[in-house]
C-alpha cells in the first residue's frame, strides 16, 4: 500500500503520530520587590520590601538568600527562612547600605521552594549610595 503525504510517498511503513498536548502552569513569579531602586547617602540604610508568596496548594518553605554582587558593606534579610500555607504571603525587608564608597550595588535576593528544589525565583534591586 502506497500513502502520499504533502509529498512524502510511504511504501510498507506504518505512520504514528504523536501528539503532546501542551502544559501550562501560568507564571511561578512568587517573588516580588516593592521598588527595584532606591538612593541613600553614604552610612545610611536602603530598605526594600520584598513579598514572598505560596502561588502553589500546599504548604512550602522557603529558603532565602542574598547575592551581594558588588559587595555592598550591609546587605541583610529580615528572615532567610519562611513557611507559608498555600496561597499565602509575607513580606519581608532587605536592607543595603554601604558606609565607605560610593556607588552602584546590586542586590539580588534568591527564593527557592524547599519541596521542589527547582522551583526559584529571584529579584534584582539597586542601591545607589551617594555623597551626603
Amino acid at each position: 500500500m502506497d500513502i502520499k503525504l504533502k509529498n512524502i510517498v510511504l511504501i510498507g511503513f506504518v505512520l504514528c503520530i504523536l501528539v503532546i498536548p501542551s502544559i501550562t502552569m501560568g507564571s511561578t513569579d512568587f517573588l516580588t520587590v516593592d521598588t527595584m531602586y532606591h538612593d541613600t547617602a553614604i552610612g545610611c540604610n536602603a530598605t526594600y520590601l520584598i513579598t514572598i508568596e505560596n502561588i502553589w496548594d500546599e504548604t512550602d518553605t522557603y529558603d532565602l538568600r542574598i547575592i551581594n554582587i558588588d559587595n555592598a558593606s550591609l546587605a541583610v534579610l529580615s528572615q532567610y527562612n519562611i513557611t507559608l500555607e498555600a496561597g499565602q504571603h509575607v513580606n519581608i525587608s532587605l536592607t543595603v547600605a554601604d558606609h565607605d564608597t560610593i556607588g552602584p550595588y546590586y542586590i539580588n535576593v534568591n527564593a527557592t521552594s524547599q519541596s521542589n528544589p527547582g522551583l526559584t525565583d529571584e529579584v534584582e534591586t539597586i542601591t545607589a549610595v551617594i555623597e551626603d
